[in-house]
């Protein structure tokens, strides 16, 4: 199942805090990059349920990085083995985080990014968001 496959975006280090403001810059942006080909409608419901996980992968110094909505998706011992961390001592590390739509039925387009991206700012630059989204049945 492909969501938003006709979306571009460029993570920032920061985004606006209200969702009407981030519609905005997300709107002029599709119009930006790619013109006449944006078919960006920010009010389509893009998943039919309340809560959704979201998977990336970053790079931690141990399980203390992660964030209380985060769960590694690693073996338990997998911090603790050096040979698993790169020559920086950070540890490539698949993470899943979860979200709850706001209106407790289903996310629109502009709800999802709007969350996904809040989330990706909180994190270190080296990470990469939106690898996969599963939905989740209540």
């Amino acid at each position: 199942m492909e969501i938003l496959s006709n979306v571009v975006w460029r993570f920032k280090k920061s985004i606006p805090t209200r969702i009407e403001e981030f519609d905005e810059v997300f709107t002029r942006y599709q119009s930006d990059i790619l013109g006449e080909k944006a078919k960006w409608d920010s009010q389509v419901v893009v998943i039919n349920n309340s809560i959704i996980r979201v998977g990336y992968t970053a790079w931690l110094n141990g399980p203390e990085d992660l964030f209380d909505n985060e769960i590694s998706l690693e073996s338990q011992d997998f911090f603790e083995d050096i040979n698993n961390s790169g020559s920086d001592g950070l540890y490539q590390t698949d993470i899943m985080f979860e979200l709850i739509a706001d209106n407790g039925r289903n996310f629109t387009a502009i709800e999802l990014m709007y969350k996904v991206s809040h989330h990706r700012c909180q994190r270190s630059w080296r990470s990469r968001v939106l690898r996969r989204i599963a939905g989740m049945s209540e």
